[in-house]
């Protein structure tokens, strides 16, 4: 069955339209290709123009998604015009490869996917790397504040040489 992934990589598809944006839209599309795939397997002729009408306006729709995209639906017309005109054997062959090419969209989709989170996590490692020296940096600086306080708690003591002063206790003036 196919199942919807959405990501972004940016050679995949046209500047007209963002991948996610075309990602989201695919179910629709998906839903398109179940209602040719039925049509075509019944033989199913009445609401093949509704059907048509649909999937040319899912075209203009997706215009800025891949190519892959645009042929899967000049396709669904294509089996929804055969139907139309009684040529039942073309269209279930090109249902058929309908299907294989929604196949290949859900891979592409999945790449896609796999892109997106590889460059989340690529940011993520980046920030984590900026964090842990920033950490080094802040203990090195909080190291070097307390060696400071420590040796003017012992410059105090030393200056009023009092008995009860020790190297780890505070005297209050």
């Amino acid at each position: 069955m196919i199942s919807l992934t959405a990501a972004g990589v940016n050679r995949c598809y046209s500047r007209s339209m963002e991948t996610p944006s075309w990602a989201k839209e695919w179910p629709r599309c998906v839903l398109l290709l179940k209602l040719a795939l039925s049509y075509a397997s019944t033989g199913r002729t009445q609401g093949c123009e509704k059907l048509t009408a649909r999937l040319e306006e899912w075209r203009a729709r997706m215009d800025g998604a891949p190519s892959l995209v645009q042929v899967l639906l000049r396709e669904l017309c294509h089996v929804s015009w055969l139907l139309g005109r009684g040529d039942l054997a073309a269209a279930r062959h090109h249902a058929s490869q309908a299907e294989g090419k929604a196949r290949e969209v859900e891979l592409l989709l999945q790449r896609l996917k796999l892109a997106e989170a590889r460059s989340h996590a690529s940011g993520l490692r980046r920030r984590s790397l900026h964090l842990q020296s920033r950490v080094h940096e802040l203990l090195a600086r909080s190291n070097g504040l307390l060696a400071k306080c420590r040796e003017l708690r012992e410059r105090r003591c030393d200056a009023k040489v009092k008995p009860q002063c020790g190297a780890g206790s505070f005297v209050s003036s």
